[in-house]
């Protein structure tokens, strides 16, 4: 199989058919499109449950382990409260490394007001580089839970932030070198700060307030796989125009440097919202302090499509992150 995460059809065919066995109290269960599960806890309330690796290794790793399994919940509509992350490290790996990595977690947790309440840690001949895998717990109503079916033709797509955040903080640091013999200083030191994105906790609260009908995060493959999953579980088709997705210039400047395609890039911290209203949301959520646009409706066909000068092109099923272009194996280890 290919590097990344697996694709829909081996997913569907050798992962989902697998799962037989079902309990009661289960309200939602992940799936295509839904990185969360749901679990019938009270009498009206449901406790909803997400995990998440990251698998390539540059400094801050642990923040976006952190941000992108908590995200997952928040997008099911749902109170993050806790996570507990399983940490497998290297042999050669040093203690001093691993408490920053704690530290940096502790601080993530705190800008998203979680609580690390347990979790594993193990050094293994089994890893070359350190693997983060965090499990997120938060909690909802029950009839709060969003369901991808939910989602009907007609309906505007509404994004959060900007596409390629993540992917912009990664290649800052194993390309630093590379980066500060091209860019100014000041360039380089404003991405730093790309990491206070990664939470979107803010507007996914806004977007329940304001009767969203479902919420995705954008994480690897890009807004384009995001679109593709939101699609696929929900059974509608898209329009999207292309350049009303917000970019960072930042973003683009490194992209296309590297040869890398932010639309398929790993996006942390961008937040996509289904919704009857879409103009309303972005007023909504611009006097809470977050940038947002209306990119494109759903549609009642089965074509999945974007607009981009003038020329129309398919959205399609996602190939792997484009970020894993720049790493090869061994080549990166936290400092």
């Amino acid at each position: 199989m290919e590097n990344g995460k697996a694709k829909e059809a081996i997913l569907n065919r050798s992962i989902y058919k697998a799962i037989t066995y079902k309990r009661p109290e289960m309200a939602a269960c992940a799936g295509i499109g839904n990185d969360a599960a749901a679990m019938r806890s009270g009498d009206n309330e449901v406790t909803v449950i997400s995990t998440n690796p990251v698998t390539y290794t540059f400094n801050g790793m642990e923040k976006l382990a952190v941000a992108s399994a908590v995200n997952n919940v928040a997008a099911m509509g749902a109170e993050p409260i806790a996570i507990q992350p399983c940490i497998l490290l290297p042999q050669r790996f040093k203690e001093t490394a691993l408490k920053k990595i704690m530290q940096n977690m502790n601080i993530m947790c705190r800008t998203m007001n979680v609580q690390i309440t347990g979790g594993h840690t193990e050094v293994t001949p089994a890893v070359a580089s350190p693997v983060i895998t965090v499990n997120a717990v938060g909690r909802a109503e029950t009839d709060q839970v969003f369901s991808r079916k939910s989602v009907s033709p007609g309906m505007d797509i509404v994004m959060s932030k900007y596409i390629g955040i993540a992917g912009t903080v990664i290649m800052l640091d194993i390309k630093r070198e590379q980066l500060e013999k091209r860019f100014c200083k000041s360039f380089l030191v404003g991405m730093a700060d790309f990491e206070e994105y990664y939470p979107v906790i803010s507007e996914a609260a806004v977007a329940v307030d304001s009767g969203v009908t479902a919420m995705h995060d954008i994480s690897r493959g890009g807004i384009m796989g995001a679109l593709w999953e939101i699609a696929s579980a929900a059974d509608v088709g898209l329009e999207i125009i292309l350049d009303n997705i917000p970019i960072r210039q930042e973003t683009v400047e490194l992209c296309e440097l590297f040869n890398l395609n932010p639309y398929e890039m790993l996006s942390t911290g961008a937040l996509l919202m289904i919704t009857d209203n879409g103009s309303t949301l972005v007023s909504e959520l611009s006097h809470r302090g977050v940038e947002s646009a209306v990119i494109g409706r759903t549609t009642d066909r089965n074509d999945r499509i974007f607009l981009r000068n003038g020329e129309w092109g398919f959205i399609t099923p996602p190939r792997g992150d484009e970020i894993y272009k720049l790493f090869q194996k061994g080549e990166q280890v936290i400092k």
